[in-house]
């Protein structure tokens, strides 16, 4: 794998970054028995054929002469019985490019101000999620860049903004006690939504590729966006059998996400070396109802037309406030 990232600093608080990912492995090939290249592989499996002699042959009598025929004992040319044979290679790539913004303002009455925003675009092939991926290489073992489209991890836009002060010194006795000296920090959060993958859940291709896109319809993807109506179905539509959709890779953006947490903390001199430390943290301050994404399962990215649940939304994208509270006695 090779990665070229170039940062141009063009003034203090703003950074363009470029991002160059060449030769990612990825599984390419989904070879039959009739490619060479197959061949000369099963030369040095550690069989001689493959054995479809399970007992589910035996249970249907027209499928008699074709168990007879296969269970046979007998030395067979190398790939005679082979089916599709996956092949892992560095044929897949990504380009990262984006546009940082930075600031952070303080004053003397002890408010303090700092804050980020990103805009960015990630492009590339279809990335594994792990390994080993039996028949999920590309769609098109020939053509990589069929599936070329959004990163898995590319957000068009990422901000975070944090907020600081702390409370001064109260004259008044019983004020002093009771609110001087607290530490309060805000922290907002917010962020474009994941890109998600459209698939048929079928292989229309007849390759033995899982994950094969629909056909485009409609730039109309999106529903009236509610929970139980996110996508629009009637914008996909199955590829005629032996065709690959025209759908690009990834190309439906799911719920964007926003979040505030908050804390709250005072340091309580009590002499002699000795110090108490009141503690309260709030995550999800709001209780804000982040929507998870319209896909089949929760972390997987992909939403199947052939699921009952597709374009629903039946997830939480975030979870609801928690709150902590401690005490910390130093002495």
């Amino acid at each position: 794998m090779h990665r070229d990232q170039r940062v141009a600093q063009l003034v203090d608080p703003l950074a363009f970054v470029v991002a160059h990912e060449s030769h990612a492995p990825r599984e390419r090939v989904g070879a039959t028995a009739r490619d060479a290249r197959a061949d000369e592989r099963v030369e040095h499996l550690p069989f001689r054929h493959a054995e479809p002699c399970h007992d589910r042959h035996r249970e249907r009598r027209e499928h008699a002469a074709f168990v007879a025929a296969a269970c046979a004992p007998r030395d067979l040319a190398p790939g005679a019985l082979l089916g599709f044979v996956d092949e892992h290679n560095d044929v897949g790539w990504q380009k990262y490019n984006g546009l940082r913004f930075t600031g952070t303002r303080r004053s003397a009455n002890g408010l303090t101000f700092s804050g980020n925003y990103t805009f960015s675009h990630c492009v590339g092939t279809a990335t594994p999620g792990s390994f080993p991926q039996i028949a999920s290489g590309y769609t098109n073992p020939d053509n990589p860049d069929m599936d070329k489209g959004h990163c898995d991890q590319d957000r068009t836009h990422l901000a975070n903004i944090t907020a600081g002060y702390q409370t001064p010194e109260l004259r008044n006795k019983a004020w002093r006690i009771l609110a001087s000296n607290w530490r309060v920090t805000g922290i907002y959060s917010a962020r474009s939504g994941q890109w998600i993958n459209i698939t048929t859940g079928q292989d229309n291709a007849l390759n033995g590729q899982l994950q094969q896109r629909p056909n485009k319809l409609s730039d109309d993807f999106y529903g009236p966006k509610t929970l139980n109506n996110y996508l629009n179905r009637a914008a996909f539509g199955v590829p005629a059998p032996g065709t690959f959709g025209d759908l690009e890779y990834r190309a439906v953006e799911g719920p964007a996400f926003w979040q505030v947490d908050a804390a709250f903390s005072r340091l309580v001199d009590l002499g002699s070396a000795r110090s108490v430390e009141l503690r309260i943290e709030a995550f999800n301050l709001t209780n804000h109802f982040n929507w998870g994404n319209p896909t089949t399962t929760a972390t997987s990215g992909v939403a199947t037309l052939t699921s009952s649940q597709f374009g629903r939304i039946t997830t939480n994208g975030g979870y609801q406030r928690i709150l902590q509270f401690g005490v910390k006695y130093s002495f």
